[in-house]
């Protein structure tokens, strides 16, 4: 369901049903810490600058974890909130909470104060916000079932706008669901939609030039992508690859999960964890695979 990096410290992992693990990252690899949350679907989880944790909850709203792990605080559509189908969610640097909802929904708190936005181009279907990230510049990026989009919160007003997406082809629309985007050493942005990936430079979004340009690779449906200290990494139909050269590299060989549906990627310090469905977590460094954690060996469920 999410994985998620803790400062290249530790690794938060949800499973279906099941709250969320948080193992440790160590000399002899990640052990186990504890489980916390244990009745909740989580879909997100994210540290804020004061070290507390927040995690975004399917039917159940948000909830916020000190720093020391004790003490939970939940919100609610009962307190405020605009649903309790809640599907990501972000803390920006000026402590300004974001929460993705269906319907390309968005809402932000910040010192008590509700307000709600919306994506430009969504429609009156599902329209699921999955992801909201900060990126280096102060902007928001969003992705989600209706695409993405950008937001620039400035002192007198909220400006969202579309990222429209080029592509080399005429029958592939300019709008396509977003499953994940990540940012490179340089801060360029590179996106996992239905169709491709996608790329806009720093100078573009510094700019707010939003269009992005179709790396022209011959895979498809694109679940995950991410930026490591051994390069760019994705997940498609065929299984993990590489960036290299803004050209596309199978990495199926190295090992024979590689080339199963792998629905997350996460850079931990020296290395990248990979969520492989049904068959736990591969950790790998270097581009080497170096162990499969499954249950037979401690990991609490096989489809996290």
């Amino acid at each position: 369901l999410d994985i998620y990096s803790d400062d290249n410290t530790g690794l938060w992992i949800s499973v279906a049903n099941g709250g969320v693990y948080y193992y440790e990252k160590t000399k002899q690899g990640f052990v186990l810490f504890d489980q916390f949350l244990k009745d909740d679907y989580i879909t997100s989880t994210f540290k804020d600058q004061e070290g507390n944790f927040w995690f975004s909850i399917h039917g159940g709203g948000v909830k916020m974890m000190q720093r020391n792990f004790k003490s939970v605080r939940s919100f609610t559509k009962e307190s405020g909130l605009k649903d309790n189908e809640v599907y990501s969610i972000c803390v920006d640097r000026s402590n300004g909470v974001w929460m993705g909802f269906k319907y390309g929904w968005m809402e932000y708190i910040k010192e008590g104060v509700f307000q709600e936005y919306r994506m430009p181009q969504a429609a009156d279907m599902l329209g699921r916000v999955l992801n909201i990230t900060e990126h280096p510049s102060g902007s928001l990026l969003v992705g989600g079932d209706d695409g993405m989009c950008m937001i620039e919160k400035e002192s007198s007003k909220t400006v969202i706008t579309p990222v429209l997406f080029k592509f080399s082809k005429p029958d592939h629309s300019f709008n396509q669901p977003v499953k994940d985007f990540t940012f490179n050493r340089s801060n360029d942005v590179f996106i996992a939609s239905q169709e491709g990936i996608q790329f806009v430079g720093v100078k573009d979004i510094l700019q707010k030039n939003y269009v992005a340009t179709s790396l022209d690779f011959l895979r498809k449906r694109y679940y995950s992508v991410c930026y490591s200290d051994d390069g760019l990494y994705f997940s498609d139909f065929d299984g993990l690859g590489a960036i290299v050269d803004m050209k596309a590299v199978s990495l199926s060989m190295i090992h024979p999960l590689l080339s199963k549906r792998i629905i997350d990627i996460c850079s931990v310090g020296d290395k990248v964890v990979v969520s492989v469905l049904g068959y736990g977590l591969v950790i790998m460094e270097k581009n080497s695979v170096k162990v499969n954690l499954t249950t037979v060996n401690g990991l609490l469920s096989n489809h996290c």
